[in-house]
């Protein structure tokens, strides 16, 4: 291939410097091109007669025009790379803007958008139907402040071969009324993976996936003071599981029209991994969050390890609700996960948060806390609370709280242990007082100890059998009303 290309009048333009014009058969430099680099004249008549397959558009430093939708259709091998160009929208615009739809190895990279102006929301809509495809390098300058709801970013991956990487987006400013970015789902989802991305402040939510039924990857990146989720991930079934590895996530600046300010939401999928992420809710004030990591009712078997955890309000560290019965439809699974238990390994749970409890299991049989940490000593903070999770097996803990340690729930007979409360346990209470006539000593039992339904008596539905300390004695022990 020769060092230059021919521009719209004939001339040739030299390629030297242009970053990856070895990989097209067409190079196009848009300013030698006649593109007006001022932003004052729209340019999308001349993008719409260069663009084309194995072809790259190349725009040096300048801000450039593109008014109402631009659209990349079903082009193959195409490139829209910028070295600090500005794209700026029309006024009022809100709607989608930039449309890459059914493209096959896209490259996207290294322009910021200036979204300034009231009412101005563009969309970046990002369809893909084949090949590598990549999102890299992109900033949106400034907050949306449009009145209804939308998205920056949508995206589809179609096809099992297909892969889309959404690389260092900036998406700091956030929004009045948008998500940042929301996943299509599609009968043959490819892979996805968004590294390094900042994701604050807007309104409705942050990362928005859990419909996206193929592989998804969450790695490294800021996700923080969004509003029901800052991730929210799928990934299908265990075959296709999700990643969450190296993330931020903060919730420290709430909005009080923020309704529930989640962490990590999983909302639906299986088998996902949320792996040395930092997560911390220092403050809900005028509102409040279901937890810091949520593995909702369609999410199957979760496993977090390494993870540290800040609670500073009262809500839960990780949270696992009750599984959905019987067969129902969620968008990212073709069918029911066949395992619902939660694994955490090596988690510190910490901080000053007050109610509530650091982990809550419902209903997520042979569940395995190993080497999970949890220092909250808030006012009737309690430390794990496990409920209707036989098999579970707890060990490796160091447990101090402000009320109780260990809540067990078991509402069911059965011939298996409840909840095995392993050796090298410590469990403490900062401020429960043990009182000989309602606490159990069970000074004969040791590490370890099997909590099962002999605990709770004849006719008890609704309590919790309280661990309120281990020590040299033995497991101390009370049943407790948790209403």
């Amino acid at each position: 291939m020769s060092n230059g290309s021919i521009d719209e009048t004939g001339n040739s333009v030299s390629n030297s410097g242009i970053p990856y014009a070895g990989r097209y058969q067409n190079v196009v430099d848009v300013a030698a091109s006649g593109a007006d680099t001022s932003g004052s004249e729209a340019i999308n008549g001349l993008l719409d007669r260069v663009v084309g397959d194995d072809t790259l558009l190349y725009f040096p430093e300048g801000e450039y025009r593109i008014d109402a939708i631009w659209a990349i259709q079903d082009h193959r091998n195409v490139g829209i790379v910028g070295e600090n160009a500005t794209f700026r929208p029309p006024d009022g615009q809100s709607g989608v803007w930039l449309s890459f739809d059914r493209v096959n190895g896209l490259l996207f990279e290294g322009v910021s958008v200036a979204c300034r102006g009231e009412g101005v929301a563009p969309q970046i809509q990002v369809f893909c139907d084949g090949g590598r495809n990549v999102v890299r390098d992109i900033s949106l300058l400034s907050r949306y402040t449009v009145s209804r709801r939308t998205q920056a970013f949508t995206c589809r991956v179609s096809g099992s071969e297909t892969e889309l990487l959404v690389e260092n987006v900036d998406m700091s400013k956030g929004s009045t009324h948008s998500t940042a970015v929301f996943i299509f789902p599609t009968s043959d989802p490819g892979s996805i993976t968004f590294k390094d991305c900042r994701i604050i402040g807007w309104e409705e939510q942050g990362l928005y996936g859990s419909a996206h039924g193929g592989p998804m990857k969450v790695l490294g990146g800021e996700y923080a003071n969004n509003g029901l989720s800052q991730i929210r991930v799928g990934g299908g079934n265990a075959d296709t599981a999700a990643l969450v590895k190296g993330a931020t996530i903060r919730i420290d600046e709430p909005r009080p029209d923020m309704k529930n300010m989640r962490g990590i939401w999983l909302k639906e999928g299986d088998d996902t991994v949320i792996e040395d992420c930092t997560i911390k809710i220092t403050s809900l004030d005028g509102t409040l969050s279901s937890g810091g990591i949520v593995v909702d009712k369609e999410h199957g078997k979760t496993t977090v390890k390494n993870t540290d955890i800040l609670v500073n309000a009262p809500t839960y560290g990780i949270k696992a609700r009750y599984p959905k019965p019987g067969n129902f439809y969620a968008p990212s699974l073709r069918s029911r996960p066949e395992q619902w238990d939660i694994n955490l390994e090596n988690v510190r749970i910490h901080g000053n948060g007050t109610g509530w409890s650091a982990v809550q299991v419902e209903g997520r049989d042979e569940t395995v806390l190993n080497q999970v940490d949890i220092k909250q000593s808030g006012t009737n903070r309690d430390g794990i609370d496990i409920i209707d999770s036989p098999g579970t097996v707890l060990k490796n803990l160091s447990v101090v709280v402000g009320r109780y340690p260990l809540l067990v729930g078991i509402n069911q007979e059965s011939d298996d242990c409840g909840v095995l409360l392993g050796e090298s346990s410590r469990l403490e209470s900062r401020n429960h007082q043990t009182r000989a006539e309602a606490d159990r000593h069970l000074v004969d039992e040791t590490l370890p100890f099997c909590i099962d339904r002999q605990f709770f008596g004849e006719g008890t539905s609704n309590g919790r059998f309280a661990i309120t300390g281990v020590n040299n004695s033995g497991v101390v022990g009370t049943l407790v009303d948790i209403s």
